[in-house]
Parts: structure tokens; C-alpha cells; sequence
């Protein structure tokens, strides 16, 4: 392969820039020069194509004409070296260098390409290795090229991202360089010596990459045979699983609630008939025999309407499962609350243990209140029984805002005996209990779960045996909420008028708070079909709207989300208007014309749950 200084010309001059442009050309008057490497200082500053100068003033000097960096190239490499050099750069121009430093020449990447492509077959071939580079690079999987020493010999794009490192700070290493030696051994070389033995193989595993938290992928290996059957390298493709994982997950457990839910449904009524019969005569032999009974007989009738109760609590726990999920009663309430009274309710103090709270700086949550005190209250009384063993026995519970996934995030962690990983996987199961007999039900956690399920939010479970367990539930938001030093909450507002300078000027009034987040509807059509694929907070609503009823259009917004705030506007002064749509559903009420404080007030009663009244609703 000929060296690239073969296909040098000389077509440069080297100038200081501290000449003028009549010096340079002067310089070079006669020869067949194309560029001019302007030095500064010793230094090479770039190239300046002698065309461009031309019609520039003589006088001024080549320092202030625009000069263009270019990359250098030692003539000693291959043509082939000399166009993978450019190419990593993504350089069309380079300029070529002696042994001395000394620049000879410019040379294009066009002509390197001219050169090796001796044939139009070559070209060709030349072309189809770069579309398949631009393919493999721009992919979202994951790929990498291994031999049979385990080291890397290719890695697209995406694969060094999720590792955070440059592509040369891969190719040539090993596995175990990149993975380190642990993971090498446990999670990545069986699968690998089988692929090299010739088997294409694939597997699911959790990976952590530098760049990324632990995620789940699907991985595969495909050995790549030479003529003589020889496997010399895996071509090796590996594709995020993660949220396809948890939806299996999710669709599994709902699976197992619903099997439960309708062995419950068939089974409740033969059991709470003759278990109302129990309680019915325990409670009669106490009143009408009370005289004749001793303390044995007493003690052992309570014993029986004990246990007769919570066979009742069982039943109706399992007739939750079975039932359809209604929507939750859902309000704005203060999570931060609901967490100190389940903490409260739970006993914590007189338990002696020591409660740790980090407490994020957020806004009210859209949530049912009950149903989610309920939830927190049996993960701190499963969490006070793990640690029953335990001496210093310890809760911390967090509350964050995860703005990148728009959801509050409520972390309870307790430093008990922990969960093994064969268990994690069964917690939410409905009678799934690692408690002793009469201790627990093992409905608790599937309980959890279904909260979540109606709030549309999750349950994550991080544990391992003898290092506590922490149990995350992620609230989604329709607000963005406010942060420790962050801006006040800025809250989703739809405005549905046919007035198109009124809804200009609300747009613009509201906006400049910084508080909020506007869109925009001409009609009631408009307006419902933005509602439904967006999520807001708050809807500033015109009565009388072509071609639909205002009066009918908040109690379908009402019906749609009771949660959504709705503040009616209108120019209609007629008497008894305002009565009428505040009936229809609507949390305030302004009359039009109206001044943009006046707005943002209204809007703030609204949103603050203030009637229009004046009084706290």
C-alpha cells in the first residue's frame, strides 16, 4: 500500500501572518500555489484557499482574513490510515506533514477516495462501508464486535455512550477492562464461550452501565465463522428490555389479582353466611347466658368473635380484588401529611424506633386519601415486623420530585432483616406471606399494589437479605411541582373562548407569571380533544361557545376529571348565570371584562380551593 505523501502535490506556501495580502501574493506570483498555511507566532493557525484572498485590500494583513483550522496528518501513513484519520474527525481537508513538522500539502479526502478506488467496484465497496457504519452507529441497540480473546474489536455509537467513553477507550480492550472482572466472570463469559463454541445464543440481564442506572436488557451473540469454520469473533447486540419487562411484570400480577379476585367473588357468600351465623349466636350466648358462664367460657366466646372478625376483614380484603376498579375519591392533599399521620397511626415512638424524614419541598398531590394513607400504613407495619430482631432499629422515609419522570417519588426504607431476591418477586402475590401463622394475611402488599394501580402510578421493591429494604411508590404528576430552590409550581391551563384577542391576551398575562403553562381552544370541540391528550390543572372556560353548551361542556369536563378546576367565564349578564354554572360543576366564576390581576386571582382561589363564597370548600 503506497504512503499517502505519494499522492502529495506541492500546492501550499507557508506565510507569517503578519504579512499582507500584496506580500503573499507577491510570494507566490508564478507558481502553482492553491492555499496558503498562515503561520502566527511559529504556530500553524490554519489555511486560507489563495482564491478567497483575492479582492480582499492589498493592505490588509493575512492574520485578519478568515483562516480554516484544519487536522494534521504525518505523510508516513497509508493512504487507507490517512482516510480513517479523516474520517474519525470528519474532516474533508487535511493538511499533510513532513518528517520535520513541515507542512507539504493539502490534501481532500476526495482524492484519497479517487485513489483507492482504482475500479468503480472499489468506490462502490468503499460507499457500502460507510452506510453500513451510518446504520450501525445511528441505531439505538447496542453493538460491539469481540474475538476469541474477549477483547473488543468494534463498537457502534450508542455502546459508548451508554458507557460514557470514547470509542478508543474500548476497541482493544477486554471485556473484564470494561466490565470489570466480577461481572465478567459472573454475568457475561459462560454465554460467550458458548456463542464461540458456535451456538447462537440469547439471554436477559441486568447490566449497569457507567453512563446509566441498572436497566434490563436482552442480549445476543452471534458467532461470525471465517472459510475454514473457524470462529474468530461475536457480533454482539444488546436492547434495552426495561420498560418491556415491567409491563410483562405488571401484566402478570394483574393477572394473579383478577384469578384471585374471581376465586373470591364465588367463594364470599358461602363463607359470610355461616360466618354470620358464628358471630350472630356468639353474641346472643354471651348476652343471654353471661351468668352461667365462668372466665374460661368468656375469655374463649371473645376469642371466637375475634377471629370471626378478622375472617370478615379477609373476606372483604379479597372482594377488592375481585371487584372492577372504581375510580378513587381523589383531592389535592399534602402527601407530607398523610405520611406523619400513617407514622402516627403505626405507633413509631412507643416502638422506640428512630424515624429519619427528608422531606422535598413539593405541592399538593391529585391522590385518594385514604386509599394511599391506607397503602404507607401497611408498608411501616410490614417494615416494624422485619426489624423486630433488629436493636437499633431505624425508618427513613424521603419525598422527591423527579422532574425527569414527572412524578413524586415517596422512599420507605427501614434497616431490617431484608427480603432474598426469590422473594422479591412474590411479595405482591394475595396471600403471600413470609409471617408466621396468625400473624399475617398476606394482603397487605397486594393491597399496595392495587393503590398504585388506580392512582396510575408504581411500586418498587430494592432489598437484599440482611440490608433493609426500601419500598418506592411514584405518584405520576399533572402539575410540575416545586422543589427545593426551584421556581414556584407552574400549573397546566387550558382556556376555551372564541374570542381570539381574549385568549391572546390571557395567554400572555398568565405566561408572564412564570406560573403557568397555557393552552389555547376557539371552540368546545377544540377544547375537548386537547383535554384529552393532555393533562391540566386548571380549565378557564367560556359559557357560550359555538356550536356547544357551556353549561353542558363543564359537566363533562367534571364527569371526565372531577379533579380539574374549573373557572367560567362569560359576558352574559344575565341574572342567575352564574348560579347556574356553578351547579353545572364550576369552582369559580369571573364576568367579563376582567382585568388580567383580576384573572390570576381567581385562578388562584380556584386553584387553592377557596369558593366563591369566600370560605374554604
Amino acid at each position: 500500500m503506497r504512503h499517502v505523501k505519494e499522492l502529495s502535490e506541492r500546492n501550499i506556501a507557508v506565510v507569517s501572518g503578519s504579512h499582507s495580502i500584496g506580500d503573499a501574493v507577491r510570494m507566490v506570483d508564478g507558481k502553482e500555489i492553491d492555499y496558503l498555511v498562515v503561520k502566527f507566532r511559529g504556530e500553524i493557525k490554519g489555511i486560507i484557499p489563495l482564491r478567497h484572498i483575492i479582492g480582499y485590500p492589498s493592505s490588509r494583513l493575512l492574520a485578519d482574513c478568515p483562516v480554516t483550522a484544519v487536522e494534521k496528518i504525518p505523510d508516513s501513513v497509508s493512504a487507507q490510515e490517512a482516510l480513517k484519520l479523516m474520517d474519525n474527525k470528519k474532516a474533508e481537508i487535511s493538511l499533510l506533514m513532513g518528517k520535520n513538522n513541515e507542512p507539504l500539502s493539502v490534501i481532500k479526502r476526495e482524492k484519497i477516495i479517487a485513489y483507492l478506488s482504482t475500479g468503480n467496484e472499489l468506490k462502490k465497496l468503499y460507499d457500502e462501508k460507510k452506510e453500513y457504519e451510518f446504520i450501525v452507529n445511528n441505531s439505538k441497540e447496542l453493538m460491539t464486535i469481540i474475538d476469541r480473546n474477549y477483547t473488543y474489536t468494534a463498537a457502534n455509537d450508542a455502546y459508548c455512550r451508554a458507557h460514557g467513553r470514547k470509542r478508543e477507550e474500548i476497541v482493544g480492550k477486554t471485556i473484564a477492562e470494561i466490565w470489570g472482572r466480577e461481572t465478567f466472570e459472573r454475568k457475561i463469559k459462560n454465554y460467550i464461550d458458548r456463542a464461540l463454541n458456535g451456538e447462537e445464543v440469547h439471554y436477559s440481564e441486568a447490566f449497569e452501565f457507567s453512563a446509566s442506572p441498572t436497566r434490563y436488557f436482552d442480549v445476543s451473540y452471534y458467532p461470525y465463522k471465517r472459510r475454514n469454520s473457524e470462529i474468530s469473533y461475536l457480533v454482539t447486540v444488546t436492547r434495552d428490555i426495561t420498560e418491556q419487562d415491567k409491563m410483562q411484570k405488571k401484566m402478570l400480577q394483574q393477572s394473579r389479582l383478577a384469578g384471585v379476585g374471581r376465586l373470591a367473588a364465588g367463594v364470599a357468600h358461602e363463607l359470610n353466611n355461616p360466618l354470620t351465623t358464628i358471630v350472630s349466636l356468639n353474641d346472643l350466648i354471651s348476652l343471654t347466658a353471661e351468668d352461667r358462664l365462668n372466665d374460661d367460657d368468656k375469655k374463649n366466646l371473645a376469642i371466637i368473635k375475634k377471629e370471626s372478625l378478622r375472617m370478615k376483614k379477609i373476606i372483604l380484603s379479597l372482594l377488592s380484588l375481585s371487584r372492577e376498579k372504581k375510580m378513587p375519591n381523589k383531592n389535592f392533599y399534602n402527601i407530607e401529611e398523610i405520611i406523619d399521620e400513617a407514622i402516627g397511626l403505626a405507633n413509631i415512638k412507643a416502638e422506640g424506633i428512630f424515624m429519619k424524614r427528608e422531606k422535598g419541598q413539593l405541592s399538593n398531590i391529585n391522590i385518594d386519601r385514604e386509599e394511599v394513607l391506607g397503602a404507607l400504613l401497611n408498608i411501616i407495619i410490614n417494615g416494624i415486623y422485619a426489624m423486630k430482631d433488629i436493636k437499633k432499629r431505624t425508618f427513613k422515609i424521603t419525598t422527591i420530585f423527579d422532574k425527569k419522570r414527572n412524578e413524586i417519588a415517596i422512599d420507605i426504607e427501614d434497616n431490617g432483616e431484608g427480603i432474598d431476591e426469590t422473594v422479591i418477586k412474590k411479595i405482591f402475590d394475595p396471600f403471600f406471606t413470609t409471617k408466621p401463622v396468625n400473624v399475617g394475611t398476606g394482603l397487605g402488599l397486594s393491597e399496595v399494589y392495587g393503590v398504585m394501580q388506580k392512582h396510575g402510578g408504581s411500586v418498587e421493591v430494592k432489598s437484599a437479605k440482611g440490608k433493609g429494604t426500601s419500598i418506592v411508590l411514584r405518584f405520576p404528576c399533572k402539575e410540575k411541582l416545586r422543589g427545593l430552590n426551584q421556581s414556584p409550581c407552574i400549573y397546566r391551563m387550558l382556556v376555551i373562548d372564541d374570542d381570539i384577542q381574549l385568549l391572546s391576551f390571557v395567554r400572555k398575562a398568565l405566561e408572564m407569571t412564570g406560573r403557568y403553562e397555557v393552552f389555547t381552544a376557539g371552540d368546545g370541540f377544540s377544547g375537548a380533544k386537547i383535554l384529552h391528550s393532555n393533562n391540566f390543572d386548571v380549565i378557564v372556560l367560556d359559557i357560550r361557545l359555538p356550536g356547544h353548551d357551556g353549561y353542558n361542556l363543564c359537566a363533562e369536563i367534571k364527569s371526565y376529571d372531577a379533579a380539574i378546576k374549573i373557572l367560567a367565564i362569560t359576558g352574559d349578564g344575565r341574572e342567575g348565570v352564574r348560579e347556574k354554572i356553578l351547579a353545572a360543576g364550576a369552582d369559580g366564576f369571573l364576568q367579563k371584562p376582567f382585568k388580567g390581576e383580576e384573572l390570576e386571582k381567581e385562578i388562584n382561589s380556584v386553584l387553592n380551593n377557596i369558593s366563591v363564597n369566600g370560605g374554604l370548600k
